[in-house]
């Protein structure tokens, strides 16, 4: 077998009906071999398992769940990141509809696609922080509910996306609710 060959094996199908079953399936069959490899605040790399990335779809899932969203719209907004992949992981299986949302739009285009998908909730970048908070206000759109990827703790209208994954851990430890 030549080189190119060996490094573009192709692997037996597995079907899966829906993305639970994928994460399950993918937990089961990798496990604790890593998943996502991230860069924090100060630059430094940290391996994800597929275990930690699963049970942080799950936490996060719960969450919104304990937010009473359940069969919503919920949009994404952020540049490619790992709290993204958990975002759309958590919305697909807490029963609500991902409205991926392309930062890379002008923000008169993203108000316009904000205001006319009815999205309930948004998961953003803070560097949308301005923009969300300003069409929150302004009363013209869906949304009630802001979760910042970035903010160590929530405000009067901005839930942090760490607090809702370490609220979603205590529900599940609990068994209050579960995707």
């Amino acid at each position: 077998m030549s080189k190119l060959s060996s490094r573009n094996k192709i692997y037996p199908e597995k079907k899966v009906n829906n993305f639970k079953e994928l994460l399950n399936s993918t937990t089961k069959e990798f496990g604790s071999n890593i998943a996502f490899t991230v860069k924090d605040k100060d630059k430094t790399l940290h391996d994800i398992s597929f275990i930690d990335f699963n049970n942080t779809v799950k936490e996060l899932g719960t969450a919104l769940l304990n937010l009473h969203l359940k069969n919503d719209k919920i949009g994404i907004l952020s540049p490619d990141r790992y709290e993204w992949c958990c975002s759309y992981f958590a919305i697909a299986t807490s029963g609500n509809t991902i409205v991926p949302l392309d930062c890379l739009l002008p923000q008169i285009e993203l108000e316009k696609l904000i205001t006319r998908s009815g999205i309930k909730a948004v998961i953003f970048d803070s560097k949308f922080l301005p923009m969300i908070t300003s069409l929150k206000e302004s009363k013209s759109t869906s949304l009630e509910f802001l979760i910042c990827m970035d903010s160590e703790s929530d405000s009067d209208q901005i839930f942090s996306y760490s607090n809702l994954i370490s609220t979603g851990q205590k529900l599940l430890e609990d068994r209050r609710y579960s995707i």
